[in-house]
């Protein structure tokens, strides 16, 4: 399984000692029943076209195994498979909790 990252949340937490001004990172992989290459034979005037859409934005919480989008390959113009892309980790969301302990932490020695 080919892993990849992905950012852009709304109202993530970048990790347990994060401040509010970081950026929010999950891993995400195409979901695929297995790793077997795709048994095609072409010819030269085939034309194998891959698209990949990913969602622009994720909104937290996010959990492990979440659609963040999908991958297609077609050939000649014809869908031939097509995968999920999926969360493999966790983002949690901010909170009025989350930032006052963030803030607490700045004035107050643990």
């Amino acid at each position: 399984m080919r892993k990849s990252s992905f950012s852009r949340f709304l109202n993530g937490i970048a990790g347990d000692d994060a401040t509010p001004y970081e950026e929010a990172f999950v891993e995400i992989a195409l979901e695929r029943e297995s790793e077997k290459a795709l048994p095609y034979l072409l010819c030269d005037n085939d034309v194998i076209e891959v698209k990949v859409e990913l969602e622009e934005q994720l909104e937290a919480p996010v959990r492990a195994g979440e659609e963040a989008g999908r991958v297609s390959y077609y050939l000649n113009d014809e869908l031939i498979p097509e995968y999920t892309v999926v969360t493999t980790g966790e983002i949690e969301e901010t909170n009025y909790l989350w930032i006052l302990r963030y803030v607490a932490g700045l004035f107050l020695p643990n």
